[in-house]
């Protein structure tokens, strides 16, 4: 066998090793790359302020703060005293966060479902500041709220339903009335661009436990 067989040989042998061994380091970054953006987009972040006007990754984030935020206010403060006369299996709500005035800060209205907090009129809801502050307790409304697409003093007025009918309600000193069948009716027609709050007849809401 000549030298230049042999040559030419081995000259193949080292091609195809540099060959399999840059793929290899190609594959390696791939898998590296995919890895990487795993955990970055996994979950997707996502820019949402939070209560206190930061920048949060995730949706789940923004929530688990929501809920304790609420879950504290109502145990610590508005069901306090009757905290341990309520059913086991009624201690929960359900919440929906919505700016009413603009202010580029949300408000919490909280829904207690339970049949130990509603009536033949509605069921109590619970109006929360950002900070999770009660605004204001509406006691007798069936769900959805509406938006009434007007404002008063740079606040949504609201339209709740209780024992059938449509009342208005609008904010008088930083609180909406408590008692809708108080109000005025709301005689004109529900717009197709209001806003529904806690829509739990078309929506699935979370259910949380106090």
């Amino acid at each position: 066998m000549s030298i230049r067989f042999l040559f030419f040989v081995f000259t193949l042998i080292f091609i195809f090793e540099g060959c399999q061994s840059s793929e290899s380091r190609m594959e390696s970054r791939r898998d590296s790359t995919v890895n990487d953006s795993l955990k970055t987009d996994t979950p997707a972040k996502r820019s949402i302020p939070d209560t206190a006007g930061k920048s949060m990754t995730t949706v789940d984030t923004v929530v688990l703060i929501e809920v304790e935020l609420i879950r504290k206010s109502l145990r610590g403060t508005i069901l306090k005293k009757e905290l341990d006369s309520i059913p086991p299996d009624q201690k929960k709500f359900k919440y929906e966060a919505i700016d009413l005035n603009g202010d580029s800060t949300t408000e919490y209205f909280v829904s207690l479902p339970g049949s130990y907090f509603c009536s033949a009129k509605g069921c109590r809801t619970y109006l929360l500041n950002h900070k999770g502050k009660l605004i204001n307790s509406i006691y007798v409304t069936d769900l959805p709220l509406y938006t009434a697409g007007t404002r008063t003093n740079g606040w949504y007025d609201l339209v709740a339903e209780s024992g059938s009918k449509y009342y208005l309600l609008q904010i008088n000193k930083g609180k909406y009335p408590s008692d809708p069948a108080k109000e005025p009716i709301y005689k004109a027609i529900i717009s197709d661009s209001a806003k529904l709050i806690l829509n739990v007849m078309d929506r699935e809401f979370k259910t949380y436990y106090l």
